[in-house]
């Protein structure tokens, strides 16, 4: 059944190639290179971790998910290390191939637990407006089930599934694909560019404009273009000069 089954076109941004690349790597750690090795949520979830730049792995780390603890979680699940067997082996899809590249081969050994995530992931982008599967939908594929191998481990190291999901979705702006592209966009800049996009949503626009970068800015405070900003008054003058502009538009309505 097609709904069972992630879509054939599913495209992937390239961090998210590069966490499913990992989790098979961890797959393959973790089941002892094992020819029938298969990625579960659970490798998935350190693939996350483990490429950590994208916005989920910097989430995650945010939260305080750990990468080595995290790995002894997966390896403490019944059955590890048992001839590289899993709890929760499942068929691996093998007559389904994908348009993504070098993660061909790994995204055909998803068991039905992660094969299931990968829908869900699919799903999400389409409802954020996107095109490219990245890794914070890849992570809301994960969450999205509360008995997965995944958000039990999650569950056990104390963390609450809807604690990282609103953590993550107070994250997710219109200019997030940016950073899946390598850009290397510092906290702060990214609390600045969400700041603006929130300014542009209250403003009536469409687009970020150099005014809502600047509102931005201002708003984050810890930065040192904040304080130099403020210092100098920036804010006040922005808004009258936004001010000014829609009252003519108000007078025309």
């Amino acid at each position: 059944c097609v709904e069972n089954q992630p879509g054939r076109d599913m495209q992937l941004t390239p961090r998210s190639k590069r966490v499913i690349d990992l989790a098979f790597d961890e797959a393959r750690q973790l089941q002892c290179n094992h020819i029938g090795a298969y990625i579960g949520t659970e490798h998935i979830l350190l693939g996350l971790v483990r490429e950590g730049e994208g916005l989920a792995g910097r989430v995650l780390k945010k939260l305080g998910v750990d990468l080595d603890v995290t790995r002894l979680q997966v390896q403490a699940l019944e059955g590890y290390g048992e001839r590289g067997t899993s709890p929760l082996k499942r068929t691996p899809v093998s007559s389904q191939t994908m348009d993504s590249g070098s993660v061909e081969v790994p995204l055909l050994r998803l068991n039905d637990e992660a094969r299931q995530s990968m829908i869900v992931a699919e799903k999400e982008t389409a409802r954020l407006g996107e095109s490219l599967v990245s890794t914070e939908h890849l992570l809301l594929g994960l969450l999205d089930r509360r008995e997965n191998a995944a958000t039990r481990i999650l569950v056990k190291m104390n963390f609450t599934i809807e604690e990282i999901r609103v953590e993550l979705l107070q994250n997710i702006t219109m200019i997030q694909p940016l950073s899946d592209y390598d850009l290397p966009f510092a906290s702060p800049v990214i609390r600045a560019l969400n700041f603006a996009y929130a300014e542009m949503k209250q403003d009536g626009k469409q687009e970020i404009g150099t005014e809502h970068l600047l509102l931005g800015l201002v708003q984050e405070s810890e930065s040192i273009a904040a304080k130099v900003l403020t210092k100098l008054g920036v804010e006040k003058g922005i808004r009258e000069v936004m001010g000014a502009e829609t009252k003519p538009e108000e007078k025309a309505d």
